[in-house]
């Protein structure tokens, strides 16, 4: 009994797995003056070349052509470090002219010659302002750091040579060359290219809402000559190929490559051949495949990795409001100066114009500052502070809003950035290429038309008649019974409904049991199980390919057209 569980336990185990980092001093000898001053995207081969690192065993990782080449798997989308923080965050604080106007009132203060007793004082008041929003940026950027690194530290199963087995390790130490294993619902951690698949026919179902913001599940597929190895498991020494690919670009739909294989075939490769980086596996018991790209080369990281100073458009007009007011007071200095050389004072200065003979243009200068200096109280100071102050109140709020609670994923309102919650709400135009961004792809079925006839529906009611027997139109029964055309329109239009849509039934999936070494099928699955979609009725059989024959008198024409973004097929006839 003994021996049994330490057996079961040995093979239910997958540890963590630390590969060793860099030695010190192997990095220093690695070092040169054009890796030095080089900007560490240049790739002068014409292609990249990928060896799988499984064929590296007794090489340690950080030896590896693709260690040493490519960029790892860790990101950082901060702004700031511990050296750029105050330099950057002041450039990015001068871009509000109420700062810069400040500022330059402060530093005229120190202008001897116009006899200021508190000439420091002039600099608290803006000091303090940019030292609180120096600490909402740091703890805005803390955060991003703290996000980063829980992304970096999510684990993921990555093929061990020498263990000859998957174990867990985190995002960040995924390279250039690992064959990762991703069960069902789990996130893509790099681009990676499909090798294996529970599907006998290599068919893979993500979600990109995380990168194009699209719900619907999208399909890929695995390499042409890796399809031998679907629904199997996984062995090193059968994967024997070279993969060559393209260089990063930030067009997520441009991906080219090809797959060399040892026996002299090739496989090109296409976008539907690879997993995005931050896309979900969906309605797929498990997948294999290469990291084509990691890190910052990923297309995810390529188009939103870098932090931007986000500035909103309120923020846009008080800095125009500020410049107004700046206008208005130099012009309340002028006229203030203008009385000064045409009023009398005390120490017998004569009225204008003799007044110039004893006034000089420095003179005229010292003045004009001074008096600057006396109406700088025109710009608020506190306006920035309170527009923080609000910001803070505002996103707190919206926190605790009970009305933005998303029920499915049991979370309240979230918010990234500080510097823009006005912003939210601020919408003018919707611009929609799709209905399902107005329906949330939850679209009920009301009625059809057919020849100009409506179809009512007869909706199966909760607890009512079995699924498997549901009600339909009495009409259509009526039309059935007494037989239907094979050219008719309601065949036609019933063929064209099975035919011409895109739909996935969600099916309880296999449970992954990948530490195990091998996987079972968890749960009872009927062959032709019923799935209820909305308030419609659907029956689902294993999806293997297959032909329909057609009772048309015409030869039929079946035509498929891949036509730029098209999620569907686009079929005719030669009756259209």
């Amino acid at each position: 009994m003994t021996s049994q569980r330490a057996q079961k336990t040995h093979r239910r185990t997958s540890t963590q797995w630390n590969p060793p980092s860099r030695p010190v001093l192997d990095r220093f000898a690695s070092i040169s003056l054009p890796t030095l001053f080089s900007p560490g995207d240049d790739y002068p081969e014409k292609d990249r070349l990928i060896q799988p690192n499984i064929h590296e065993p007794d090489v340690p990782r950080y030896r590896l052509q693709n260690y040493r080449i490519y960029p790892h798997n860790d990101i950082s989308t901060t702004k700031y470090n511990l050296f750029t923080f105050i330099p950057l965050n002041l450039y990015y604080q001068l871009k509000r002219v109420a700062n810069i106007y400040l500022l330059l009132i402060a530093g005229l203060q120190f202008i001897p010659a116009l006899h200021i007793a508190s000439k420091y004082v002039g600099l608290i008041p803006i000091s303090f302002v940019m030292f609180l929003t120096a600490l909402k940026d740091a703890y805005e950027d803390f955060r991003r750091h703290r996000l980063d690194q829980k992304i970096n530290h999510t684990r993921c199963h990555v093929w061990d040579s020498n263990e000859g087995r998957f174990r867990k390790m985190r995002w960040e130490n995924i390279i250039v060359g690992d064959v990762v294993h991703l069960s069902n619902d789990e996130t893509i951690p790099a681009d990676i290219l499909l090798i294996k698949s529970s599907d006998p026919e290599g068919q893979v179902f993500v979600e990109t809402a995380n990168l194009d913001g699209e719900t619907n599940k999208k399909q890929l597929g695995v390499l042409p000559g890796c399809r031998r190895f679907c629904a199997k498991k996984f062995d090193a020494e059968q994967f024997n190929a070279t993969v060559f690919c393209g260089h990063p670009t930030k067009e997520i739909q441009k991906i080219s490559g090809r797959v060399e294989y040892a026996d002299g075939s090739k496989d090109s490769i296409r976008k539907g051949n690879v997993m995005l980086r931050g896309c979900q596996v969906r309605d797929t018991r498990y997948v294999d495949g290469i990291v084509l790209y990691a890190g910052k080369d990923t297309k995810a990281m390529l188009n939103n990795g870098n932090a931007k100073n986000k500035r909103s458009s309120l923020e846009a007009h008080t800095n125009r409001f500020v410049l107004f007011c700046i206008a208005i007071l130099v012009v309340i200095t002028a006229i203030s100066m203008g009385f000064y050389l045409t009023t009398p004072k005390k120490l017998g200065v004569p009225y204008w114009p003799d007044a110039l003979q004893h006034f000089s243009v420095v003179d005229a200068l010292l003045n004009f500052v001074s008096l600057a200096i006396n109406f700088q109280v025109l710009i608020p100071i506190s306006l920035y502070i309170s527009i923080e102050v609000i910001r803070g109140a505002q996103l707190w709020m919206m926190s605790l809003d009970v009305s933005m609670y998303h029920l499915e994923q049991d979370r309240n309102f979230v918010y990234h950035s500080l510097n823009i919650p006005e912003e939210l709400g601020q919408i003018k135009y919707v611009l929609s290429d799709k209905t399902g961004t107005l329906t949330e792809n939850r679209m009920l079925f009301k009625h059809c038309s057919i020849a100009g006839e409506r179809f009512p529906p007869d909706v199966v009611p909760v607890g009512g008649e079995s699924e498997k027997s549901p009600r339909t139109s009495r009409r259509l029964q009526e039309m059935m019974s007494a037989g239907v055309p094979p050219d008719s329109a309601i065949q036609s239009f019933f063929f064209a409904l099975a035919v011409c849509n895109t739909v996935f039934v969600n099916k309880q999936q296999a449970v992954d049991t990948v530490d195990d070494g091998y996987f079972e099928k968890g749960g009872d699955s009927d062959k032709d199980a019923p799935f209820r979609v909305g308030n419609s009725v659907f029956y689902d059989s294993a999806p293997t390919p297959a032909s329909t024959p057609c009772d048309h008198s015409h030869p039929a024409t079946d035509i498929t057209l891949e036509l730029g973004e098209q999620t569907g097929a686009i079929k005719r006839t030669p009756t259209w």
